[in-house]
């Protein structure tokens, strides 16, 4: 189960750092895909956003390179599970730990948060 869902989390990280919105959304949540839809139609950017692709473009494209590769550096510690419901604990490139929340939808982890929450 850890290695499915640390592979799940390389997989979304690295997609992001190539800037394959397509690919990353496969390792979206569906739950985080409508709620960003949702929150974007609000607005007047998010009037033209049709899916998961134009909405991580719209949001990453402008990070700077670095970021995204250090991101995707993950060197991933433990995975805590609870039902279809997990945190992937993980260090990036810089040592700083992080969690990521994770969902199981249809057999497969997928990423229930577009960025991991820093850990003290």
């Amino acid at each position: 189960m850890r290695e499915e869902a640390a592979s799940s989390l390389h997989a979304y990280l690295d997609s992001l750092a190539a800037h394959r919105w397509d690919a990353a959304c496969s390792y979206v949540s569906d739950g985080v895909v409508a709620e960003l839809k949702q929150f974007l139609q609000r607005g007047d950017q998010g009037a033209d956003t049709k899916g998961c692709p134009e909405i991580l473009a719209a949001l990453n494209g402008e990070a700077r390179q670095s970021t995204l590769d250090d991101a995707a550096d993950a060197d991933v510690a433990s995975l805590r599970v609870q039902g279809d419901r997990a945190f992937v604990i993980y260090r990036a490139a810089k040592g700083q730990a992080y969690a990521m929340p994770m969902a199981e939808e249809d057999g497969m982890w997928k990423v229930a948060a577009l960025a991991a929450t820093p850990m003290l």
